[in-house]
């Protein structure tokens, strides 16, 4: 089952939670667009003084439950090297 294209499916993480652990973290939240059929949303730090950093981006999607509708994410892509 595909999770962007079932409004009613399961939460595998709540998206606003793992973006403020990202930025705990120190990663700078950055934009946000239309990513099959759901959102990718971009999280960027840097490291070695701006030099190299560490980019996540997150499969963002819209369920809903009895609880109300809420922003999840399905995925991540982790990506590093050279800024």
């Amino acid at each position: 089952m595909d999770p962007t294209r079932t409004p009613t499916s399961r939460c595998v993480w709540d998206a606003t939670t793992l973006s403020q652990k990202l930025e705990e973290m120190g990663y700078k939240r950055g934009g946000q667009r239309p990513f099959q059929g759901g959102w990718l949303r971009q999280h960027w730090r840097s490291l070695n003084n701006g030099k190299q950093g560490f980019s996540v981006a997150l499969l963002i999607y819209r369920t809903s439950q009895d609880s109300g509708s809420r922003e999840c994410a399905y995925g991540m892509q982790i990506d590093g090297g050279n800024a």
